[in-house]
Order: structure tokens, then sequence, then C-alpha cells
């Protein structure tokens, strides 16, 4: 009975369950565990059998509705925990069946309780076997969760982008990579602090995200205020409309600070489009949107410019209407700083 308890709790553990659920089932154990040692010593053999497997039964059903709820029930290790489960289902109920082979008045138990008592045991340490398994491989994707993802903004790293991408990149399609950076970053922390910064941050991402949902684009944050989205089979019309969307959001976007601060940024994008019906490359579409980038931020921030793979001409730009920053810009000149000088693959 402690056994099945501590695997009812696993699993609830595992499954982040109230842990209301374990106080419960710790105080539903020890009714039985009293009623048992108190009132069914001197009932028939079959009737305390029949006792005990139903409580086995019903702990058995409790796991596996979590497991059949579980977000997770795809996986393997889940799929074998529940068979194994529901087998043990079935088995208690014919050990139920085959204990009422056994006389009110004896003590002899038939061979069918025996054969299906230990074929119980085998299931249980297979099930035992099977929770450590299963154990195992929620941490393996937890870790590889943690890998692949900005522990800040929720959105995919560069490492999940370039793995995501480079089947995407195979059809033959027009693709689009959209890299964005926030303007005067460095002022938006050293003003209103890196609590603020991250504000700022998590709402960009969620504009992005929610344009990349939308789309059914991929999205990653590249590392500090860097940003970018892929977007496969749209129009070059599309693409532009969906820049110039992006950046007339975050235009209009406002922050509020925990001190009641409410901060105003602006986006720089750069769009590199490929049209040609021939494979392109991650690292080739990044370099061209990287020096569409380099365009943007050079003319004075807060716009989009337009470069294609195919040549090397000078990119199209979006210019805005206005610049509307409420965070102390830096001083206006055609230097860039250092990193967009150089050039850097993705992978």
């Amino acid at each position: 009975m402690s056994a099945q308890v501590l695997i009812w709790w696993g699993t609830q553990s595992l499954e982040k369950q109230s842990p209301w659920w374990r106080v419960g089932g710790l105080a539903f154990t020890l009714a039985v565990g009293i009623y048992s040692l108190l009132l069914v010593n001197d009932t028939p053999l079959a009737i305390r059998i029949s006792f005990y497997c139903v409580f086995y039964a019903v702990m058995h059903l409790t796991v596996l509705r979590l497991l059949l709820k579980s977000q997770y029930r795809s996986r393997t290790g889940y799929r074998l925990y529940t068979s194994i489960v529901s087998i043990l289902l079935i088995l208690y109920g014919l050990r139920i069946q085959f204990a009422f082979d056994t006389p009110f008045n004896e003590t002899t138990l038939s061979h069918r309780y025996i054969f299906v008592y230990y074929m119980i045991l085998m299931a249980e340490f297979v099930k035992f076997v099977t929770f450590v398994y299963l154990c195992f491989e929620r941490l393996e994707y937890t870790l590889c969760q943690l890998a692949l993802q900005d522990t800040l903004t929720q959105l995919p790293n560069r490492r999940a982008f370039v793995t995501q991408t480079t089947q995407r990149l195979e059809d033959d399609t027009v693709h689009a990579l959209l890299l964005a950076d926030l303007d005067n970053f460095k002022s938006i922390n050293d003003v209103y602090g890196h609590l603020a910064g991250d504000q700022v941050l998590i709402a960009f991402s969620q504009h992005l995200q929610h344009i990349a949902q939308q789309e059914g684009a991929l999205c990653a944050r590249t590392g500090g205020e860097e940003f970018i989205l892929l977007l496969s089979g749209n129009s070059v019309k599309r693409v532009q409309h969906i820049a110039l969307q992006l950046r007339r959001q975050i235009e209009a976007c406002q922050v509020r600070t925990e001190q009641g601060h409410i901060i105003r940024f602006t986006v720089s994008v750069g769009v590199a489009i490929h049209r040609r019906h021939q494979p392109v490359t991650i690292n080739q579409l990044f370099e061209c949107a990287d020096g569409a980038l380099y365009e943007a931020k050079a003319r004075g921030r807060n716009r989009i410019e337009f470069a294609l793979t195919e040549h090397h001409a000078a990119p199209s730009s979006v210019a805005p209407m206005r610049a509307t920053t409420s965070v102390p810009c830096e001083e206006s000149n055609t230097d860039l700083p250092k990193r967009y000088l150089t050039r850097q693959s993705l992978t």
C-alpha cells in the first residue's frame, strides 16, 4: 500500500499537481490502513484480498487519470507507463475474481490466483522501472527545453532557431529573414535600470511572437536586444507589410515600470529576401539581413531596410514618419557600434 501511494505521489509531483492531492492521498491511505488492521483481519480471505485489490485498483485509476490528462502523454515514456498501469488494472480485476475460488472456510489459494499474483508482481516491477525511465525522460526533455529556450522572453534561442530553419530553407519558395534590433537599448538600461530593460525585451518578444503565430513563422532571440524572424512562402509585398506592421506596433508600444515610468522605444529592422529557385543557407540570409540592419542603424534608426540575396545593391528603405523616443538618445553620427562592423555567421 505504501509503495502504491509513493508511486501516486511521484506521478503527481511529475505533473506538478497541487500538494493538497498528496495530503488527501496520505489521509486516505491512513484511513484504509487503520480499517484493514482493526476490522478486516477476521473476515474471510477472499473478502480481504478483494478489499486490498480494490484499493490498488483505485490508486492505479488515479495514476491513469493523471497520465491521460498530461500534456506529455504522446511521449514514449508516458505511453509505456500508461500501458503498464492499464494491464495492472486488468490483473487486479482477475485477482479479485480468482480470490473467490477459495471457499470462505479455507485458506488454500487456487492455482489461477497464484499465477495472477505472480503476474502482478512482475508487472509492478516493470511499472517501477518504467516510472524511473519516465522521470529521466522528463528530465532530459526539461534540460533540452532550457538549452533551446531563452529564459527571459520564453522565445527559442539561436541554437533552436538554426535547428528549426534547416528544413524550411530546403523548400523552393520565397524566404525572408527579419533581423530586429532595439534602438538605444543601452540608454534604457542606464536610465531606468536593467529590470525595466527586461520588461522592454519581454514586451517586444510578445509582439514578435504574436506576428510569428499569425504568419506561421519562426522567431527567436539571438542575443541581447537582437531578435530574428523567418518568413517562408510569403510574397515580397506581404513581407514588407509584416515588417512595417512590426515597426509601427513597437513605435506605439508603451512599457510602464514598477516606479510608474513610461518607456517608449523603437526598433530597426533589416530584411533579407530570397527569391531565387535554389537553396539558400541561413548564414546567407543572416549576412544579407545584417547588412540591411547596418544601413538602418546608419540612416538614423527606427527604420526598415530591405535587401535581396541575389545581388548586393543598396537596400530599399522604409523610414518612419516621425521619431518618437522618450529615452535619452545617443549622439547622432554615422559611426556604428563595433558589433555591426564584424560579420559573424549565425551558427
